[in-house]
Parts: C-alpha cells; sequence; structure tokens
C-alpha cells in the first residue's frame, strides 16, 4: 500500500530499527543528493554525546529508491548515522524510525529531501535546545527559557533576520561556538529569574547583551544590572532611560523586523552613551544600508 505525497510515494509503514554500527555505517555511506547540506562536526560530536548520556529519542532516518538512476539515496539522517557510525559501540536502546520512499526522477528526491529540512518535520526547537544543552553539565542548572533566547541572541548577530531560515540545529550549535556557554551563563546570572528580569529576557535585547558583553564583560554587567534594577542616580541616565523604554514598549507593537531592530538600536544607543558618559534621548532612525539590512549601531 503506498500513499502518494506529491512528486514522492512513501512505501508501506515506517518501520522501527535498533540501530547499530554497521547499520549506522550503511546509512552514512549511502548516496545523497547534489544538494546536500555540510557536514557539522560540532553537531556530531553533541548526538555522540547525547547517545552516552541517553538522551536520544527515536530519530527519523529517511531514504529513497530513484527510478531515473537505479538508485537509493540518503534523504534524512546525515549527522545521525555519522555520529552512531564513529562510536566503538552505539549504545543499546537507541532506535530509528524508518521511511522508505518511491521517486521517479532526481528532481522528486530533491524535493523530498528538502522536506526534512522543514519546521514541520523537526521537533520544537525547545526540544533541540535542551537536547544540545544538556550535553554539557556546566548548564543544567540554567533555565531552557534563557537558553533558548541566548541561542536566538547569538543566531540575530549572526543571520540577523534571516536567522530563522536557519535550521534550529544549526543554531543551537552556537552554544558550543567559543563564546557560547560562557554567554549563557553570564546571561543567566546576570538576568536571574526574577520579575524585574523579565522584559530584558527578550531576543533583541540579550542581542544587545551579547554585542556589549564581547566588548566589556565588566562594564556589560555593571551596565545590565543597572537596567535591570534601576539603580542610576537619576532618571536621565541612559540605564535608567533604556530601562523606562523596555518597561513600556514591546516589539509586538511594531511588527516584528521594525521592533527587533530598533529595541536592538536603543539598547546600544544606550549602551554608548553609557560608556561614553553622554546623555541621549534613545532616538533611532531606521534607514536601509546598500545591500537592503537595516543599518544599526555599533556597540562601543
Amino acid at each position: 500500500m503506498r500513499e502518494k505525497t506529491m512528486g514522492y510515494e512513501l512505501v508501506g509503514k515506517p518501520r522501527v530499527v535498533s540501530i547499530t554500527k554497521k547499520i549506522a555505517e550503511q546509512w552514512r555511506d549511502m548516496p545523497t543528493v547534489e544538494s546536500d547540506r555540510n557536514l557539522s562536526l560540532k553537531r556530531v560530536d553533541a548526538y555522540k554525546k547525547m547517545a552516552v548520556q541517553g538522551l536520544f529519542r527515536p530519530i527519523t532516518w529517511a531514504r529513497a529508491v530513484c527510478m531515473e538512476t537505479r538508485e537509493t539515496y540518503r534523504v534524512n539522517g546525515k549527522h545521525t548515522s555519522v555520529a552512531m557510525s564513529d562510536m566503538e559501540s552505539v549504545p543499546e536502546g537507541i532506535v530509528a524510525v524508518v521511511e522508505e520512499y518511491h521517486c521517479d526522477t532526481m528532481r522528486d528526491v530533491v524535493a523530498l529531501y528538502n522536506t526534512y529540512d522543514s519546521r514541520i518535520q523537526m521537533r520544537s526547537t525547545n526540544d533541540i535546545n535542551k537536547s544540545f544543552a544538556a550535553v554539557d553539565p556546566e548548564l543544567h542548572d540554567v533555565p531552557l527559557r534563557v537558553i533558548s533566547r541566548c541561542i536566538t541572541a547569538m543566531s540575530l548577530k549572526r543571520w540577523r533576520m534571516s536567522y530563522d531560515k536557519v535550521s534550529a540545529q544549526e543554531r543551537a550549535e552556537m552554544i558550543f561556538e567559543p563564546d557560547g556557554k560562557a554567554f549563557i551563563r553570564w546571561c543567566y546570572e546576570t538576568l536571574g529569574d526574577t520579575k524585574s528580569s523579565r522584559r530584558m529576557c527578550r531576543a533583541p535585547v540579550m542581542w544587545a547583551m551579547y554585542d556589549t558583553w564581547l566588548r566589556s564583560h565588566k562594564d556589560a554587567t555593571e551596565f545590565w544590572l543597572a537596567v535591570r534594577d534601576e539603580t542610576g542616580v537619576n532618571n536621565k541616565l541612559p540605564d535608567r532611560k533604556l530601562s523606562r523604554w523596555l518597561h513600556e514598549n514591546s516589539t509586538d507593537a511594531m511588527g516584528r523586523t521594525r521592533g527587533t531592530y530598533e529595541m536592538y538600536a536603543k539598547c546600544i544607543i544606550a549602551w554608548n552613551s553609557w560608556r561614553s558618559g553622554t546623555a541621549t534621548d534613545l532616538k533611532y532612525f531606521a534607514k536601509a544600508g546598500d545591500g537592503g539590512e537595516m543599518r544599526l549601531p555599533s556597540a562601543k
């Protein structure tokens, strides 16, 4: 019985297979499409640690027989099969849900391959962030809410608003960047989990926190604690103005892209003024650069 799905057909029902090193090697070495994404060694290493720690839920592997080329192609399972094949032995209890497809042409194979990069086919972003963070014991006490927002903040710095076109797994790998874990711990220790810090646990604010922290760990701690607790000696100081603005504004009212950029920009304007000891009215006029991206102030 075949279920017709666009340009490809699911053959029979998915079956559960216990993964062994031999099976993983077979999937690792299977031909794939030309547009197959590059292998991330960071992700492979994370998956190996997850396997050892018993953090894997059933994973999905898929392959397709193409009638045009008479070949069988792997369309999902690259990183996990590489990870499992690279282990001396695969821990017991790790299983894959194997899906088999029939495709008439390579175009159909590519179309099928692309579905596995969509959000619909993946676990939730929070689940993926949680799995990646769990391999590092130094992050075990950090709430998932903080970890996820930090990942988004670092992703915004790298990809701007195109970050949501990047796979959740690739974004989660930001944890393993040289400064990734240290930034997450600093954010958690600086923000805490109090009511006054909730307004700061927003992606554009934490993006600004990341940029300022990269400039100066010491000054960033002092500035953001002042913003959080409103400890500036008078309400005309940049930290007090920013704190009040964050109390009164949200990205929802301004639209997602404009709101994200404006909130980030006002945070950086306040930071730059605070570091230089000058006054600011937090004014920001959005202008597009030559490439069409919005021009944003740089942390000093």
